[in-house]
This record gives structure tokens, C-alpha cells and sequence, in this order.
């Protein structure tokens, strides 16, 4: 099993969080019904930007791939 790390850092209303019961300035372990929360915010005009602990997943992904083909 391998386990991906993304963190998630945004800027929005209350009903955004309320409708993934999320806290403000909170962290989480992703769940099913979290699942959603990407679609929501690449509708709001989100900008997707690696660096850090997502950069380090794609590598790790990366690394993987070529293992697998």
C-alpha cells in the first residue's frame, strides 16, 4: 500500500468547509467524502502549485512508475 501526502492550503467561505465538515487553520487525514473538496476548488479559478511536500509526492510517484513499466 502506498500513501500520498498533498497539502492543501486555500482561502475561502464558511459553506465550503461546512459542506466537507472542515475547520478553519485545521489539518486532516483525507477521507471518501473529502474527495470532492478538488473539484469545488479547481471550479473556484484554483491555481495548482508544487513545492514542498506535493513536489516530493510527484518524485516519489515518479520513481514508482518507472519501477512499474
Amino acid at each position: 500500500m502506498m500513501l500520498f501526502y498533498m497539502l492543501m492550503v486555500f482561502f475561502s467561505d464558511d459553506a465550503l468547509l461546512e459542506k466537507y465538515g472542515l475547520k478553519a487553520n485545521d489539518a486532516i487525514l483525507a477521507e471518501d467524502k473529502h474527495m470532492g473538496i478538488y473539484e469545488d476548488l479547481l471550479a473556484r479559478d484554483a491555481k495548482l502549485i508544487p513545492g514542498g511536500a506535493a513536489q516530493n509526492t510527484a518524485r516519489g510517484a515518479q520513481v514508482c512508475i518507472k519501477r512499474l513499466s
